[in-house]
């Protein structure tokens, strides 16, 4: 697939991606690699958590979706922010048992919501 079909997400996990750029880009998707979701420290409430992930989300005009992975309440955030914006969302559907067995779905996708 040539670069400017593939779709561009950013990584709003805590992971680094490089070693899996290719399968991404198999998928259709070109994902930057740095983790992009911030740390979240004890003694920091709901409402300054959910602030971190809006400042940060909202960032990422540039990007055509976000890749989702983490802590469930910065995913959960996370969804809603790209929702109200606009911006897809993504998350991994299989273990990282390997590289082949990752593929990516998109969490708006009523099909794949089923397979999740």
């Amino acid at each position: 697939m040539s670069d400017e079909k593939l779709i561009h997400l950013a990584n709003f996990t805590m992971h680094q991606q490089s070693i899996y750029l290719d399968t991404w880009k198999t998928q259709g998707f070109d994902v930057d690699p740095r983790p992009q979701a911030p740390r979240v420290y004890k003694g920091l409430t709901e409402i300054q958590v959910y602030d971190m992930v809006k400042d940060r989300i909202q960032s990422f005009q540039l990007y055509n979706g976000v890749l989702l992975g983490g802590l469930t309440n910065l995913m959960c955030y996370a969804w809603h922010v790209c929702t109200v914006i606009g911006l897809p969302t993504y998350i991994i559907k299989s273990p990282r048992t390997s590289a082949e067995l990752i593929r990516m779905v998109s969490i708006t996708d009523i099909d794949a919501r089923g397979n999740l």
